[in-house]
Order: structure tokens, then C-alpha cells, then sequence
């Protein structure tokens, strides 16, 4: 999925189980921000080295977007 500089979103609703993501093979960094598209508020999860895969868990089943921006 990944592709360095490029910057993904995730729209996640109805579930706070782990989601998997497959970021591909080659070891990347990555800053990571949450959205809560109801209230317009987001924050900062961390600027993070991301080798294939990275678990993201919802705070609760409403709606959240997480962008992941490739560096």
C-alpha cells in the first residue's frame, strides 16, 4: 500500500477491534494522526518506523480517520 511521501487515510466506524494494516515489505517512517470527524478535533499518535504491518484501535465504534503520511 505504501509509497514513500505519499500520505493514506483509513475511515474506520463501528468497530474498536485491532485493524491490521499492510504497509509492504520495506521498512518506512511514518507520522501518524488521528480525526475525530464529529467533534474536529485530532491528535498526534507519533512519528513511527513501520516495517509491513501497523495495528490501529479505534477509541470507541463512532467514526475516526487516521492518516498515516509517508516520509
Amino acid at each position: 500500500m505504501a509509497v514513500p511521501g505519499e500520505t493514506y487515510l483509513v475511515y474506520v466506524r463501528g468497530t474498536t477491534d485491532a485493524l491490521e494494516l499492510d504497509l509492504g515489505a520495506r521498512q518506512r517512517r511514518f507520522s501518524i494522526r488521528e480525526f475525530n470527524p464529529r467533534s474536529g478535533e485530532s491528535r498526534t499518535i507519533g512519528n513511527q518506523m513501520i516495517n509491513r504491518k501497523y495495528k490501529y484501535n479505534a477509541p470507541d465504534r463512532e467514526d475516526w480517520v487516521v492518516f498515516l503520511e509517508g516520509r
